[in-house]
């Protein structure tokens, strides 16, 4: 997950739960650093298409924010899906015509970016 926090950003690892074909996450009141806002997420599909699958849907249906899958590991370019979550209403991102897929230069500054 991604967090704003103290005017940077932040990753935070939820607890997971893990089967050979799925990883399921629960995110309860109080799992996120009392300040921080939950900006994104994001998760792999391994080898497989870049894509939001029906469980990815319901688990971010709830959480306002912009949600990225990533895919097609075992390929030459990675793919890449993405969706803007407001009031409930799912919004996808159009792949950007980049090099990276998602619209962000190689070369993107890393100052207020938190290891």
């Amino acid at each position: 997950m991604a967090l704003w926090r103290d005017s940077g950003f932040d990753l935070v690892v939820p607890a997971q739960k893990v089967s050979s074909v799925s990883v399921r996450f629960d995110l309860a009141d109080g799992d996120l650093p009392a300040g921080s806002r939950l900006v994104g997420s994001m998760h792999s599909h391994g080898g497989f298409t870049a894509y939001a699958s029906s469980i990815d849907e319901d688990d971010e249906a709830e959480l306002e924010a912009l949600h990225i899958v990533v895919g097609d590991f075992d390929r030459r370019r990675l793919g890449y899906s993405a969706a803007n979550v407001v009031d409930g209403i799912r919004f996808h991102r159009r792949r950007a015509s980049s090099s990276s897929g998602l619209g962000v230069s190689p070369s993107h500054p890393t100052t207020g970016c938190r290891r």
